[in-house]
């Protein structure tokens, strides 16, 4: 298969990590040739040879294995452009330390010194130009907001590594200075320190401290001006000395400027994005509400509570609503207000149900429970005891008894009255028998086997709550009438059967 010219010129993101550690060395070593100036006991200048051999080894090997990168990593050919460049890069570095020594080695005085100072800084100048074009690549590349800040602080790190090693240079060179000036004229004076002095007090300079102490001291120099913007700096006369503590200002603030800028953008994108998932999640959630067939029977106003509680209350659907899951979060009162719109009129349509009032259907409404019958269940076994009757909500239910010649899956057509869908009932007869026989120890047995067809979801009466509405409903209707009775007999002047009379109180008057 061929393949698609455009990909070949793109970056490779599964790279770009490889490529972007490969950066974070590059930059972080070059401000390392800094300290390989030292101040012997004989207050000159001198090399640090061991730290110069360790960079030249690093350089190379280094070099080599990005080659080996190369060569070992089939790469895009703006990714291989992209390493070659670095690596010409560290040859230039490579060469700058070689001219750099060269300097030290053979001149003579603070010129020799000075020169080699000023060609590592204009060459770091360039170098940093460089860091930002690569900067502004991987920016572009990051997508997530901790790539953008790690990129971010890796600048604003590698700034104060890079201007901690200037400033341990320019200390060096501010030391024999002063200590030429002293010789020359054979005084011990006071000489004018500026931004030197901690290095003085301190004698980070000179050979007997350690290369980690000197990297430590400068780097910890580097960003504790950087994040104050160099205001505890109070430089001297000197030019080199001024320019260098405004380019340190200068850099702060830009950097400052931004990172901020960078944060405020990458808030706002974040909270954007978060907004967005919210909704989308909102709206999710609110589909598979909606999808489910019951729901789009309430009134637009008991919908809208619904979703208003989903989404005050973080509720989670996964997956298909049923009702037994919806009715489990709901409170109690809102649940009931389902079961009365869903169910009250049906109720109507049951066998002696339909002398009840209004009042006694709503607690038969309230006491019914929600369940969910699983594809292929048996509800009801023909022969064995009906303990409730279901309202089907959804789904598909076949009944059908042993004298019956069709399928329990294959109905005929003369028996699809048989079949039972949403908004039917079964095991109503429960209802009758009931009523007959409230008192009764016994229970209904049924003659027909009634089976699932599909996944049912129903609300079910139970046979003790049918009794307890039942046993209220007749203690209500018994005293109504045994009140009605009390207050003909009242009127007759007569004391009903069972009813006790209390002995006349004569109050005598004098």
């Amino acid at each position: 298969m061929g393949t698609n010219p455009a990909s070949k010129n793109e970056l490779p993101t599964k790279k770009l990590n490889t490529v972007f550690l490969f950066w974070i060395i590059s930059i972080s070593v070059d401000p390392l040739f800094y300290y390989a100036i030292v101040i012997n006991d004989n207050n000159s200048y001198d090399l640090n040879i061991k730290l110069i051999l360790f960079l030249l080894v690093f350089y190379t090997v280094f070099i080599l294995f990005r080659i080996c990168f190369l060569v070992a990593c089939p790469c895009s050919k703006r990714l291989c452009v992209f390493v070659l460049g670095q690596s010409c890069w560290d040859i230039l570095a490579y060469m700058k330390m070689a001219i750099f020594c060269s300097l030290l080695a053979g001149g003579s005085g603070t010129k020799a010194f000075g020169a080699a100072v000023i060609l590592v800084t204009i060459f770091l100048i360039f170098y940093s130009a460089r860091i930002f074009r690569i900067y502004r690549l991987f920016m572009g590349k990051a997508k997530r907001i901790t790539d953008q800040i790690v990129i971010n602080l890796v600048l604003y790190l590698y700034g104060g590594h890079l201007f901690g090693g200037i400033w341990y240079a320019f200390a060096a060179k501010k030391k024999m200075d002063h200590t030429r000036r002293v010789s020359e004229r054979n005084v011990s004076e006071s000489n004018e320190w500026g931004i030197f002095k901690d290095a003085f007090e301190s004698d980070i300079v000179e050979v007997h401290k350690s290369f980690l102490d000197k990297l430590l001291f400068c780097f910890r120099w580097g960003l504790q001006n950087l994040s104050g913007f160099g205001q505890n700096l109070e430089p001297s006369s000197n030019f080199l000395e001024n320019v260098f503590v405004i380019v340190i200002v200068i850099y702060g603030v830009v950097m400052f400027t931004f990172f901020i800028g960078n944060m405020q953008m990458y808030i706002k994108d974040a909270t954007k994005t978060w907004k967005e998932k919210k909704r989308e999640k909102e709206e999710k959630q609110q589909e598979i509400l909606e999808k489910w067939f019951p729901f789009t029977r309430l009134s637009e106003k008991l919908q809208k509570c619904i979703k208003e509680h989903q989404l005050k209350n973080k509720w989670k659907l996964k997956g298909d609503v049923d009702v037994e899951n919806l009715l489990r979060n709901l409170p109690t009162d809102l649940g009931n207000n389902i079961k009365r719109e869903l169910c009250l009129d049906l109720l109507q349509n049951v066998g002696r149900f339909r002398s009840w009032s209004e009042v006694s259907l709503v607690q038969v409404c309230d006491c019914l429970k929600p369940f969910v019958y699983a594809k292929r269940a048996n509800i009801v076994h023909e022969g064995k005891p009906i303990d409730e009757m279901s309202i089907v909500l959804q789904g598909r239910l076949c009944t059908f008894s042993s004298n019956d010649t069709g399928s329990t899956i294959n109905v005929s057509r003369e028996s699809r009255k048989d079949l039972l869908k949403e908004g039917d009932f079964c095991g109503e007869e429960l209802v009758n028998w009931v009523q007959d026989e409230p008192s009764s120890s016994k229970k209904l047995i049924s003659n027909r086997t009634i089976k699932a067809l599909t996944k049912v979801e129903a609300l079910v009466l139970r046979t003790d709550d049918l009794k307890d509405i039942y046993n209220q409903k007749a203690k209500v209707i018994q005293a109504f009438h045994r009140k009605k009775k009390i207050v003909i007999s009242g009127r007759n002047g007569q004391t009903p059967p069972g009813e006790l009379t209390a002995p006349e109180i004569v109050v005598e008057r004098q």
